[in-house]
């Protein structure tokens, strides 16, 4: 017979690698590939453990949303939506 397949428990659960998270994995690749370009691929190691694990501390103490609203109110608006204005304009008109 086939292997049985795995049904997520719920229809929005996020993707798992080993043990993290899909963001935790992209966090510590991005860090461990700028550290690799830089010729310093130890430190990049070093930065994408510490910064992942912060992700995931931050992703299960805070709440669902938090890095959307923390990305917008520095600046970076994550998505497009009609309920957030773009934090730099200077006249909203309808």
């Amino acid at each position: 017979m086939s292997e049985p397949i795995r049904v997520p428990k719920y229809v929005d659960e996020p993707r798992i690698v080993l043990k993290w998270t899909i963001d935790e994995v992209m966090t510590f690749f991005a860090l461990f590939l700028a550290g690799f370009m830089a010729d310093i691929p130890w430190l990049g190691v070093l930065l994408g453990i510490v910064v992942s694990s912060a992700v995931r501390r931050m992703k299960n103490t805070k709440p669902k949303a938090f890095m959307l609203h923390t990305g917008y109110w520095f600046g970076f608006p994550l998505k497009e939506t009609r309920t957030i204005p773009n934090r730099f304009d200077q006249h909203f008109t309808k």
